[in-house]
């Protein structure tokens, strides 16, 4: 069920090389070790494209509803 607002599809598509891992999460698959590492591997430069798998996964299951953490770094 997708909820109004949220284009699951053009995330998807936004998520480029990350889409397959998106597409899993949508089917409620988990992913696998090394594709759970090879995510949290990625470098800096696919934040984007990561962010927007995140996003259609989120639109899916959650819709508007998200708890949010934040890290930060002192000094």
């Amino acid at each position: 069920m997708e909820t109004p607002g949220f284009d699951v599809t053009s995330a998807l598509v936004q998520a480029g090389p990350y889409r397959l891992l998106a597409e899993r999460a949508l089917r409620d698959e988990p992913l696998t070790r090394a594709q759970a590492l090879g995510l949290l591997a990625s470098p800096d430069t696919d934040l984007a494209p990561v962010l927007w798998a995140a996003f259609a996964a989120r639109a899916r299951h959650f819709a508007r509803r998200v708890k949010v953490c934040v890290l930060q770094m002192a000094g």
